[in-house]
């Protein structure tokens, strides 16, 4: 459900430090696991917040201050690291990553990476159907971003 074993979730609550009685600045109070769980949940699928209602037993507003609360404390004690760091993308780490790439059999010479998005199927279309096409189930897709 979150992509994450209970032991993995249990390792970033204490990583990211959550407090052993979590408060959200509106006065919610929750479990540092659960307000992990919360986090991770909305991150992992695109979900409306009525549909975690019934997951977690919380209002919307509470969902929303709770993940917003969340994602504040990570981006405060992480936001170094979530930027992005020049210095560990000389020339030499992009030229390694552009022949693995191209190693793989990509028809660019110069791709050291890839957009990550949501995958969603369509019906088969009858024009330009070989952009549609990923490979991955035998399905017809777009991503979106």
């Amino acid at each position: 459900m979150f992509r994450f074993t209970r032991e993995q979730v249990e390792e970033l609550t204490e990583l990211i430090g959550l407090n052993d009685h979590f408060v959200a600045p509106c006065g919610y109070a929750i479990e540092p696991g659960e307000a992990m769980c919360l986090f991770l949940r909305r991150l992992a699928y695109p979900n409306r917040l009525e549909d975690l209602e019934y997951v977690f037993g919380r209002s919307v507003p509470a969902i929303s201050a709770i993940t917003n609360s969340v994602l504040n404390l990570i981006h405060d004690r992480c936001a170094r690291l979530l930027q992005f760091n020049a210095h560990n993308f000389g020339t030499e780490t992009l030229t390694h990553f552009a022949d693995a790439v191209k190693a793989r059999g990509a028809p660019l010479a110069c791709c050291v990476g890839f957009i990550d998005g949501t995958v969603r199927s369509i019906c088969r279309p009858s024009k330009n159907q070989k952009y549609c096409y990923s490979g991955h189930k035998i399905c017809m897709d777009v991503v979106l971003l």
